[in-house]
């Protein structure tokens, strides 16, 4: 069904990134992620009229989620492209639930496949040390998330001097809608598009 409504909404390509690893709803994990891709692996082969991505959405918060040294990283390399949330800061902080970007940075080290971070307010977690996140994102090709679910402002939170570093780092960005249950949301990219065009960024090749 979501596959079919992309279809119908003319995207070329979609991304899926089901939760992973998190206790705050049921969330895929060791024993379910190999059928996951498998299934979505056939689903690919199945329709040849869009490009369908197989993602995973990883919670690498303290509270709920996993530890990045704990990843299965042998499975998770049989993904196209994976997404960390709750990531807060450049280095650990303790009084923040986030794990911090460089310990996000040595997961993403053990991956083959594009990285990127989902649905962060970059200009809250990253607050004066925007410059430094930002050439930490780029040399390790990590890509970020415009969502339009958390974030649906048209500036998506990157306020101040990100969109300068983001051209200055040629950092990427893919789209997210965080469609969950509301399959109207799909194709509800436009606004996305049209700000990484007006401000002069680049489109991840995950992107229709």
């Amino acid at each position: 069904i979501l596959v079919g409504k992309a279809i119908g909404d003319g995207l070329e390509v979609i991304g899926i990134s089901d939760h992973g690893f998190t206790s705050k709803i049921k969330s895929l994990d060791y024993t379910t992620l190999l059928t996951y891709i498998e299934h979505l692996r056939r689903l690919q082969r199945e329709k040849r009229e869009i490009e369908v991505k197989i993602g995973l959405e990883i919670d690498v918060s303290k509270s709920t989620g996993l530890i990045p040294e704990g990843l299965p990283y042998e499975v998770l390399n049989k993904l196209d492209y994976v997404l960390f949330e709750h990531v807060e800061g450049v280095n650990n902080k303790e009084e923040r639930d986030g794990r911090c970007l460089m310990s996000v940075v040595s997961a993403r080290k053990k991956l083959d496949i594009p990285a990127g971070l989902a649905h962060t307010n970059l200009s809250d977690v990253f607050y004066r040390e925007e410059e430094r996140a930002v050439n930490i994102l780029a040399e390790n090709d990590m890509f970020v998330e415009i969502n339009l679910r958390y974030i649906p402002d048209i500036r998506f939170a990157f306020t101040g001097n990100f969109p300068e570093l983001f051209r200055k780092y040629n950092i990427k960005f893919a789209v997210g809608t965080d469609m969950h249950n509301d399959l109207n949301e799909v194709g509800n990219i436009d606004s996305a598009l049209r700000y990484i065009i007006e401000k002069g960024l680049r489109p991840h090749e995950m992107v229709a």
